[in-house]
């Protein structure tokens, strides 16, 4: 009876530990959704302040490439004010001309490899980011996708099948 006592103390012990690890990883995920909703509004607000300030402009894109953000050629005021870590990331820039100026502008993500280079567009401008390309001569096609190794090979092989 003595030892069956102790042996139920020590399963409610490993019970009430394993209960307090479980409430602590509840407690850290809130406080995470938390931080990621103050950021995700915080995102949403500079957006919505680029979007008042763009402006649309004709540009004729001479060249882009992924550049860390030191080597893109950008003013040192926007050098400066990215934090330390994000200086080395690579980021879409794209040369383009602009009336007379030929500048470096940074460009989204999602319609970097939309731009055709040594083409005319209008685009979404908000100071140096291009947001959003919104007529060119030339229809824009998205480029397509690169298959992997595996797929390659299997259209090889029913290639070679249909022979």
């Amino acid at each position: 009876s003595f030892l069956k006592k102790r042996y139920l103390q020590k399963i409610l012990l490993r019970n009430s530990k394993m209960f307090q690890k479980y409430i602590n990883s509840v407690k850290q995920l809130m406080s995470n959704a938390l931080k990621l909703k103050k950021l995700q509004k915080k995102q949403e607000d500079s957006k919505a302040q680029m979007e008042a300030a763009s402006q649309i402009a004709s540009i004729l894109v001479i060249d882009k490439k992924r550049m860390k953000l030191v080597d893109a050629g950008l003013p040192k005021i926007i050098v400066e004010n990215t934090p330390k870590y994000l200086r080395r990331s690579k980021v879409p820039i794209v040369k383009a001309k602009i009336g007379p100026k030929i500048m470096s502008l940074m460009c989204d993500e999602k319609i970097f490899p939309l731009l055709p280079v040594k083409k005319e567009l209008k685009v979404v401008l908000s100071g140096i980011y291009i947001m959003d390309v919104k007529g060119s001569r030339n229809s824009l096609l998205s480029p397509q996708e690169k298959l992997g190794f595996f797929q390659r090979a299997k259209l090889k092989a029913l290639q070679k099948m249909g022979k």
